[in-house]
């Protein structure tokens, strides 16, 4: 399989950076990297935006992973939310998103930076020096949302995860490299994630789950969309197992619906057809969502 790590490895040259340090460097310097990108995003901001405020109107949202807010129309999002909390690693991407808007935007906005929104970004170089046995990554996943969730002030009516799980599974191959150990904890990071969205999302409220899956680098996307039916097209490269390590669709959608703890808090779970975002003059990633609901009421076994 050729996902996202090999492709970045190999555009990028990096070595394994096995402390919390340098794996929030990877992370700020890709944000300041991107930072002039607003032109570029228009067309997959145009999407998104419009993704997130069909959820809308609603009092609270929270976007985890907005970095540079170069994918996100804020002011169009203003009029469908009261308040727009920002949330990320970085607070100088988050800083230069808020400069960006006008004032009557910027009212509504909540930065929420330097916050690991994995919940695992220190145990990492960690289990890389020793590594977890079966027990203590069963623990693992809850333990890690259990953190997200306590640094943020949920509950929220409306929770989207920014292209995080592939963000996510970038900053694990980093600490661990390609080892056996590797595909384990991005499965503990996917499952951690989607228990946080759960968790900081309102009884009754809405979540997306919106990833990027496979870029230009493997297939020539641009030529070929058009021309596809996009779902379809996104079911195959799953079912083949050509994805972005950790950002397969029907893997989230089964944790989802099949996990106890999940699926007695989770509805209406459904994929969004994919569509195309130019993250670089010569790079273009597929990026589908998962929207679900989290339940009005829990139900008890």
């Amino acid at each position: 399989m050729r996902s996202r790590l090999d492709e970045d490895v190999a555009s990028s040259g990096a070595a394994p950076v096995p402390t919390a340090y340098g794996l929030t460097r990877i992370h700020t310097d890709g944000n300041a990297l991107s930072a002039g990108h607003w032109d570029l995003y228009a067309d997959h901001r145009r999407h998104l935006s419009a993704l997130v405020a069909a959820h809308g109107p609603r009092p609270r949202l929270a976007v985890m992973g907005a970095g540079n807010a170069n994918d996100l129309d804020l002011g169009l999002l203003a009029t469908s939310f009261d308040e727009i909390h920002l949330c990320d690693l970085d607070a100088a991407a988050l800083a230069r998103a808020a400069r960006r808007q006008p004032p009557a935007t910027r009212r509504r906005l909540a930065l929420h930076p330097q916050r690991d929104l994995s919940g695992l970004l220190d145990r990492l170089p960690g289990w890389r020096a020793s590594a977890p046995d079966a027990e203590a990554l069963a623990r693992a996943a809850p333990a890690a949302a259990a953190r997200v969730v306590a640094v943020l002030p949920g509950p929220f009516d409306v929770v989207v995860s920014d292209c995080m799980l592939s963000q996510i599974a970038w900053t694990c191959f980093c600490a661990f490299g390609d080892t056996p150990l590797l595909m384990g904890i991005v499965a503990v990071a996917m499952a951690a994630h989607l228990r946080a969205l759960v968790a900081l999302t309102r009884p009754g409220g809405r979540c997306l789950l919106v990833t990027d899956v496979i870029s230009s680098d493997t297939l020539p996307l641009e030529r070929m969309f058009p021309h596809l039916d996009g779902g379809a097209l996104l079911r195959r490269l799953d079912q083949q197992d050509r994805l972005f390590s950790g950002t397969s669709p029907a893997l989230a959608r089964a944790m989802l619906e099949d996990d106890p703890d999940l699926a007695r808090e989770v509805e209406d779970v459904s994929v969004v057809a994919p569509w195309l975002w130019r993250v670089a003059p010569r790079r273009t990633l597929l990026v589908c969502a998962i929207a679900f609901a989290r339940r009005p009421s829990v139900i008890t076994p």
